[in-house]
């Protein structure tokens, strides 16, 4: 009986834990266009708010 424990452990756990980071890597999927237009903007204005110059500074080192 604990031979078939340890082995639900060792082996079956890991599949449980596993399986659902594998469908969100699976369901992951890129931005359209527009999508990515919207969220630009939202970044934009997010780090706008508090320091301006700060979207500058780092398009500038990177």
């Amino acid at each position: 009986m604990e031979n078939v424990l340890w082995v639900f452990a060792v082996a079956v756990g890991p599949l449980l834990l596993g399986a659902p980071i594998i469908n969100a890597l699976m369901r992951q999927r890129l931005l359209t266009r527009r999508e990515q237009a919207a969220q630009d903007e939202k970044v934009h204005e997010f780090y706008d708010e508090d320091h301006p110059d700060r979207w500058e500074r780092l398009c500038r080192a990177g």
